[in-house]
């Protein structure tokens, strides 16, 4: 509230609560931001290759083996420990 971009209100069904909002130049502001986060996107490379998409998906897989999640999510057919 103190830079101006969120409002708060009463909630007219329920005293206890408070709406939260932003105001015009909170908008105009998450809107500038959309739109640069988007033109900034846009102009990265073509993006992550083959190995690159795969390996958050083998450090994930090390992790929850390491971790000894539930059998859900061990491969068909194979045995947790």
């Amino acid at each position: 509230m103190r830079l101006g971009l969120v409002r708060r209100e009463a909630d007219a069904r329920d005293g206890r609560a408070v709406r939260v909002g932003l105001t015009e130049r909170g908008a105009a502001l998450a809107e500038g931001f959309g739109a640069g986060t988007c033109r900034r996107a846009q102009a990265l490379p073509a993006g992550p290759s083959a190995a690159e998409r795969e390996r958050p998906t083998v450090l994930l897989d090390r992790v929850v083996r390491a971790d000894e999640a539930p059998g859900v999510f061990a491969e068909s057919g194979e045995r947790r420990r």
